[in-house]
């Protein structure tokens, strides 16, 4: 009986390791090819759910392991860009699975022209004054995808609170290394961070259909 039990474990864990798998790929500016260090994938399940993350090294490139082969939807996110979603990406079992994701910048600021309207030349021993002509106000396009949030104490130490505008679908933080560390329950605006060790983290929160990253330092005494 003890043996076909323990045969029956270790063919479980088998199973398990068989269906595990591996999400690897790049983030780079959709202008100019630049790869992104320290940008973020972030993936989550068909339901919604988050799931875990990764972030790209100083080369863009990222790589996040023992994931469950499956569906699931990913995204692209980094600070003044407009994020990406992939959706319905099927991730095969015992492989490298390789998916890029390709970010715009979400500000866009044209260049500005100051010119002087009125002025004086000397001319001749007196002084005139004379109109430049005037120029056509260049359009300036400023695009600023997501509204602020206020995150304080920050840096924290036992605690930090959220406050938004809008309703916190849900918040999560990330450390460094792109590796979840805690998920916020719905509607969460006060965070305890005491059992965190010091150091920087990111706070994602998603508001509807907008996401935005926040950074966090935490400190003791």
């Amino acid at each position: 009986m003890k043996i076909q039990f323990t045969l029956l474990l270790c063919l479980v864990a088998l199973s398990t390791i068989c269906s595990q798998t591996t999400l690897t790929g790049s983030i780079t500016d959709a202008k100019t090819g630049e790869p992104l260090m320290y940008a973020y994938v972030v993936i989550y399940n068909q339901e919604g759910g988050l799931v875990t993350g990764g972030q790209t090294d100083i080369a863009g490139d990222y790589y996040i392991k023992d994931l469950n082969a499956g569906t699931y939807d990913l995204v692209f996110r980094y600070v003044g860009y407009e994020e990406e979603k992939v959706e319905n990406v099927e991730l095969k079992a015992n492989s490298e699975n390789y998916i890029d994701g390709i970010l715009s910048p979400g500000v866009e600021l044209p260049m500005v022209f100051v010119i002087a309207y009125n002025s004086h030349r000397r001319c001749g021993g007196y002084c005139c004054r004379y109109r430049l002509p005037e120029y056509e106000k260049p359009e300036v396009k400023v695009s600023i995808k997501y509204p602020g949030n206020t995150i304080y104490p920050n840096p924290a130490s036992s605690y930090f609170n959220i406050k938004s505008e809008r309703k916190i679908k849900d918040a999560s933080i990330f450390n460094l290394s792109g590796q979840l560390i805690k998920t916020l329950s719905k509607g969460q605006t006060q965070v305890d961070v005491s059992d965190l060790i010091a150091g920087t983290y990111f706070l994602v929160i998603t508001e509807g259909k907008t996401v935005q990253t926040e950074k966090i330092v935490i400190v003791r005494d």
